[in-house]
C-alpha cells in the first residue's frame, strides 16, 4: 500500500486483518482518512504516522496494538477525529497531543494510560474528549483536572470518570456535558 502515493482514504475496517500495524501505510503523506477500527492489528503504531501531514481522520479503535502514543502524533497538524479506544495502548498521554489545533474528537476509553493529563487545552477545538465511557475498562490516569478544560468553549462531551483525577480550581469557562461517571474528586 505504501506505493498509492495518490490514495486520500483507506477503509479496511471491520474485516479480520491482524498482524502489526504495517509502517509503510503511515509514510503516505496524501491519505486523509485512515479507518482500520474491528481488525485485530497488534504490535505499536508506527512513530512514522507523524509524517501523515494531511491526515484528519485515524480510527484504530478495536484492535490491540500496544505501547505508547508515539509524540510524533503532532505532526499530524490536520488531524481532526483520533479514536485509540478498546486497545492495550499504556503510558503517558503526549503532551504534544495539545498543539494539534483542529483536533475535534478524541478517544482514547478502554486502554492502560497512566500519569496526568499534562497537555494544554488553551486555543483548542476539542468537541468530545473520551478517556472512559460507562464504566468500561477504565485508564489509570491521575493528578488534577487541568484547569484550562474551562477555556476550550467548543467542548460538548467530557468523560474522565473511573480514573483517580483530583479536582482542580479556577476551571472557569462552561462545558455543555461535563460527565464525570465513578470519578471520586479530592
Amino acid at each position: 500500500m505504501g506505493n498509492l502515493k495518490k490514495l486520500s482514504s483507506l477503509s479496511l475496517y471491520y474485516n479480520s486483518f491482524n498482524g502489526t500495524i504495517p509502517e509503510e501505510l503511515f509514510k503516505n503523506q496524501f491519505l486523509e482518512q485512515v479507518y482500520l477500527n474491528g481488525n485485530q492489528l497488534s504490535g505499536s503504531i508506527p512513530f512514522s504516522v507523524g509524517e501523515m501531514t494531511s491526515l484528519k481522520a485515524l480510527w484504530l479503535h478495536e484492535n490491540v496494538p500496544s505501547g505508547v502514543l508515539p509524540s510524533s502524533i503532532v505532526n499530524c497538524t490536520k488531524m481532526e477525529e483520533l479514536y485509540l479506544l478498546d486497545n492495550q495502548l499504556s503510558g503517558s498521554l503526549p503532551e504534544t497531543l495539545s498543539e494539534i489545533k483542529g483536533l475535534r474528537l478524541f478517544d482514547a476509553t478502554n486502554n492502560s494510560f497512566t500519569g496526568d493529563i499534562s497537555f494544554s487545552f488553551e486555543d483548542c477545538n476539542l468537541e468530545i474528549f473520551i478517556l472512559s465511557y460507562n464504566d468500561i475498562k477504565e485508564n489509570n490516569l491521575s493528578g488534577p483536572i487541568p484547569p484550562e478544560i474551562g477555556n476550550c468553549r467548543s467542548l460538548i462531551w467530557l468523560e474522565l470518570g473511573s480514573n483517580r483525577l483530583n479536582e482542580s480550581t479556577g476551571a472557569g469557562g462552561t462545558v455543555g456535558l461535563f460527565a464525570l461517571y465513578g470519578q471520586t474528586l479530592r
